[in-house]
């Protein structure tokens, strides 16, 4: 009931945090960081270091900078700080299945992420699904 409440205190500035149940938002950020890992822990890829531990994940490219997707259960959003973009907030659009950013030109997460790391290694990344 808590975490309801807490989700709920930013309906009046987000219209899309409210619209999933914390349980609904664990799923689904359990899902992206699967998806994540599945792709990013891979032998191919010029990582020095992948990281995933208590809802943060950090990926570090060979001289291209960090990465780290972070689950941030107050909010209700996926948060993103990146060397290319900078900080991101992302909320779930269920009506799109995709996390959408809360900036103006709202890009998908997905979409940010392909393009920016296939960018830093030079090849389309590849991951296993959309999310």
């Amino acid at each position: 009931m808590y975490q309801e409440i807490k989700l709920n205190q930013f309906c009046g500035k987000r219209s899309f945090a409210c619209v999933i149940t914390p349980d609904e938002f664990d799923k689904r950020v359990d899902a992206l960081m699967d998806i994540l890992e599945d792709t990013l822990d891979d032998d191919s890829l010029p990582t020095d270091d992948l990281e995933y531990s208590s809802g943060v994940m950090s990926l570090v490219l060979k001289d291209k900078g960090v990465w780290i997707i972070n689950k941030h259960s107050a909010s209700g959003q996926v948060w993103l700080s990146s060397p290319v973009s900078g900080p991101s907030k992302f909320d779930y659009v269920p009506e799109k299945e995709k996390w959408i950013s809360e900036r103006e030109d709202k890009r998908e997460l997905y979409e940010l992420l392909d393009t920016e790391l296939s960018e830093a290694i030079g090849r389309p990344i590849g991951f296993v699904e959309e999310f």
